[in-house]
């Protein structure tokens, strides 16, 4: 998704056909016989830069757009007046006189209106012979002008066209466009270099190759067009589901297995319960007119349900609180506590009114049974 919303429509044929050729390869097995899977590692380190160029101006560029509205209107004018500068000049009477910049296009211009004027080069060959000495040489002298009736008209040369200079367009410039479309370029190039396999390419392979080198040459694609490119990094910004997606992949593709694994051991055996569940042989749900209907009862008597803030300060014979037991035996719990709380240095804080109903929570649920019997 992040790949087809930077490309845009100008790539989206093209890229939708590549994404579900290779998407049909992993669902058959059939992905490693048809890549080579050095360059899947590859593949995935330039996905990751993207995602990292991407991340770091996301928040930037929805509030200030690089390929702006002001710039926009600016570029729609230059070009216009470029395009009009370029019509006047094909119309034009010729330039009086020539500048070294331009003089090659005045010999090119030249060299074709000499070749269109048929009746210059008559001239020229009829001077060049005499009609009474059997068509030998004659001197200048006895050149005579070439006589013409009135009915015969010379073509008339065609004006020089006037050749402007080159002229520099408007810039934008835009450093996370010129890394993201590095990181593009040698992604589809190392693609295109998996695809090319020793044993020999497929039909459907060369057609991904083939749709890949478009990709790469495309004038007005995201490779080369400054502009869209800007805009496409622009609209991918505004997008409501950009951040998301860009975190996700940012986990996907960055972090190691160590580094997202549980290390909580209760949470590991809940999940590891609710997975097992999934696969068990359940009979299949009635309709709500057939449903039974029943009711829990926990009773319980002089026992507390939430543990007050006096509970978690009390200390027992050895002198160790309650909350102070409990950091100990689920360190990794509390640490993760203290980080959605957000409070990050004076752990003094959970005792304030902001945190301390939370608190009370996080212990109940670890030391009180019936507490979770009743918040499940």
């Amino acid at each position: 998704w992040m790949l087809s919303s930077l490309l845009g429509d100008n790539h989206m044929k093209d890229f939708d056909r590549i994404t579900l050729v290779i998407f049909n390869w992993t669902t058959t097995n059939d992905i490693f016989a048809r890549m080579s899977a050095e360059g899947i590692a590859k593949i995935i380190h330039c996905v990751s830069n993207i995602v990292t160029a991407l991340k770091g101006c996301l928040s930037k560029r929805k509030l200030n757009p690089v390929a702006g509205t002001e710039f926009l209107l600016k570029y729609s004018q230059e070009a216009a007046k470029m395009k009009d500068v370029n019509i006047g000049n094909n119309h034009g009477t010729g330039a009086k006189g020539m500048k070294k910049s331009v003089s090659t296009g005045f010999l090119s211009a030249l060299s074709s209106d000499m070749s269109e004027s048929p009746a210059v080069s008559e001239t020229n060959n009829h001077n060049l012979k005499s009609p009474g000495n059997g068509g030998g040489l004659v001197s200048d002298n006895e050149v005579s002008p070439l006589k013409t009736t009135s009915d015969e008209k010379i073509p008339q040369r065609k004006p020089f066209t006037k050749l402007q200079p080159f002229r520099k367009g408007m810039e934008l410039v835009d450093n996370v466009r010129d890394k993201v479309r590095e990181e593009m370029r040698t992604l589809f190039g190392l693609l295109r270099s998996a695809l090319k396999m020793k044993g020999g390419v497929t039909p459907e392979s060369q057609d991904l190759i083939d749709r890949i080198t478009f990709v790469l040459s495309l004038e007005t694609g995201f490779i080369w067009n400054d502009v869209y490119a800007s805009m496409r990094i622009d609209n991918f910004a505004v997008d409501p589901r950009s951040s998301s997606a860009l975190n996700k992949l940012n986990g996907l593709l960055k972090l190691r297995i160590t580094q997202v694994d549980l290390k909580s051991r209760e949470a590991k055996r809940r999940l590891n319960f609710f997975m097992n569940s999934l696969f068990m042989d359940m009979p299949s749900v009635p309709s709500t007119r057939f449903t039974k209907e029943y009711t829990v009862m926990t009773p319980f008597y002089s026992e507390d349900v939430l543990l007050s803030k006096a509970d978690l300060e009390s200390k027992n014979s050895d002198g160790v609180s309650t909350l102070l037991y409990l950091q100990t035996l689920y360190k990794d719990d509390w640490n993760n506590f203290l980080e959605r709380r957000n409070i990050a240095n004076d752990e003094q804080q959970v005792w304030s009114s902001k945190h301390l109903q939370q608190l009370r929570c996080w212990a109940s649920l670890r030391a009180q049974t019936l507490y979770r019997t009743v918040e499940g």
